[in-house]
């Protein structure tokens, strides 16, 4: 757009790496609410999970990047914060309440953990909050009462079927084991692999660990 200068792009830039805060470190936040339309991601950038973290943070950096080059959003640039929860649901919900009450922060983009999501699941049906992405895998996250969410391809079934089918019909392989932790995210996708290979006629037998 032509009513935003190179110097306005370059700060916008300067900005928009996906700072990393903590719960304690969240009131040092300065915000330019003129300038730029701050989004907040709450999740894990430490631990397992840091390779997803950062990976998510990552893409939505260079999404907001390339909006921001074209203009941004009614002339405010697009900024991301970044949040490590623990993978604590109490935490993520101090998280949310310090945003909101705070500094005003009442939309969130690619939260993660379906737990943490489910505690602040209350904020986003009474639409005090707003999660586009997230990236959970409980039912109750897709109930089409919730105003306050927006979905992604955490939608398993489409990409499950194509990985089996490619396992199964690419690969040729009809001996094939299924490993997975007792969690009810991954004890609901091994039931999902086990329907399709079913109708896919591939004998499934489970086998228990325990």
């Amino acid at each position: 757009s032509s009513d935003v200068c190179s110097s306005d792009l370059e700060e916008a830039e300067a900005i928009n790496d996906g700072e990393i805060y903590t719960i304690k470190t969240l009131n040092e936040l300065k915000l330019n609410p003129s300038r730029d339309l701050t989004c907040a991601m709450i999740g894990s950038f430490i631990g397992h999970f840091e390779l997803y973290g950062k990976l998510i943070r990552d893409g939505i950096i260079t999404l907001f990047k390339r909006i921001n080059k074209e203009g941004g959003i009614n002339r405010r640039k697009l900024r991301l914060i970044c949040i490590e929860d623990k993978g604590n649901p109490a935490l993520a919900r101090k998280i949310t309440t310090i945003l909101r009450n705070k500094h005003n922060i009442s939309l969130c983009i690619g939260n993660m953990g379906t737990r943490s999501l489910l505690h602040i699941l209350p904020l986003m049906r009474s639409n005090k909050l707003s999660v586009l992405f997230p990236w959970g895998g409980d039912s109750r996250l897709r109930q089409p009462d919730i105003k306050g969410i927006i979905n992604g391809l955490g939608f398993m079934e489409p990409q499950l079927e194509v990985l089996v089918s490619h396992v199964v019909e690419g690969l040729r392989l009809n001996k094939i084991a299924i490993f997975h932790s007792d969690g009810n995210f991954n004890t609901a996708t091994k039931e999902k692999i086990m329907k399709i290979m079913s109708e896919l006629d591939v004998p499934v037998k489970p086998i228990s660990t325990a």
